[in-house]
C-alpha cells in the first residue's frame, strides 16, 4: 500500500509539473505573440513613414524637373546660336527624367524596399546633374552677351555678364563633380573675356586722354582766336 501510495504521489507530481510547465510555456508563447504583434505594428508604421517620405521626394523631383523645363523654355527665346544644341540635349534629358519620375511614382506601393529607395536617390542625383548642366549653359549664354557688349564698347555691361556667368558656374560646381571639364572650359573663356575687357578699357582710357588733350588744344586755339578778333576790332 505504501509503495502504491508513493507511486501515486510521484505520478501526481509528474502530472502537476507537466501542467505547470505547459502553463508557463503557454504564457511565454502568448507574451511572444503579443511582442510580435507590437513589432509588426511598429514595422508597419515605419514602412508607412518611409513610403510617405519617398513619395514626397519623388514629388519634389517632379516639381524641380518642371521648373528646369520652364527655365530652358525661357532661355531658348533669347539664346545665342552657340548654345542651341546644348538646349536641345538638355530638353531631351529633362523630358526623359519627367517620364521616369512619373513612372516610378506610379509604381510605388506600401512596401518600400531598398531597391525603391535607391531608385529615388538615383533620380534625385540625375535631376541635380541636369540642373548643373543647365547652369553651365546659362553661363555660356552670359559670356556670349558679354562678347556682344565688348563689341559695342559697353564694358560695364560686359563685366556684369561675366560676373553673372561666374555665379552660374559656382552653382554648377556645388551641385555635382561630374562636369569639371565643362566648368573649367567655361571658366577659361570668362577669364579671357575679363582680360579683353581690361585691355579695351586701358585702350579706351588712353583714347579718352588723347581726346581730352585735343579738346583742350582746340579750346585754347578758339580762345586765342577770339582774343585776336577782339583786339583787331578794337
Amino acid at each position: 500500500m505504501e509503495a502504491a501510495a508513493l507511486c501515486i504521489s510521484i505520478l501526481s507530481l509528474i502530472i502537476a509539473s507537466i501542467v505547470y510547465f505547459r502553463s508557463g510555456r503557454e504564457q511565454r508563447i502568448r507574451a511572444l505573440e503579443q511582442r510580435l504583434k507590437s513589432l509588426s505594428a511598429t514595422v508597419h508604421r515605419a514602412s508607412v513613414g518611409v513610403s510617405g517620405r519617398v513619395k514626397a521626394a519623388y514629388l519634389r523631383s517632379i516639381h524641380m524637373i518642371s521648373d528646369l523645363q520652364s527655365q530652358v523654355a525661357g532661355l531658348r527665346e533669347r539664346a545665342a546660336e552657340e548654345i542651341q544644341e546644348d538646349l536641345r540635349r538638355i530638353t531631351q534629358t529633362l523630358d526623359g527624367l519627367a517620364s521616369r519620375a512619373a513612372s516610378e511614382l506610379k509604381a510605388l506601393t506600401g512596401d518600400i524596399t531598398i531597391v525603391v529607395v535607391e531608385a529615388e536617390l538615383s533620380l534625385r542625383r540625375a535631376v541635380e546633374e541636369a540642373k548643373a548642366r543647365l547652369r553651365i549653359i546659362e553661363a555660356k549664354q552670359e559670356l556670349s552677351l558679354a562678347r556682344n557688349a565688348i563689341e559695342v564698347d559697353d564694358l560695364s555691361a560686359a563685366a556684369a555678364r561675366v560676373e553673372s556667368a561666374l555665379s552660374y558656374l559656382k552653382e554648377a560646381r556645388s551641385l555635382t563633380v561630374n562636369h569639371v571639364e565643362a566648368v573649367t572650359a567655361v571658366y577659361k573663356q570668362a577669364q579671357e573675356l575679363l582680360l579683353a575687357i581690361r585691355a579695351k578699357a586701358t585702350t579706351m582710357r588712353a583714347d579718352l586722354d588723347a581726346l581730352m588733350k585735343r579738346i583742350d588744344r582746340l579750346l585754347l586755339e578758339m580762345t586765342e582766336s577770339s582774343d585776336r578778333l577782339s583786339s583787331n576790332a578794337a
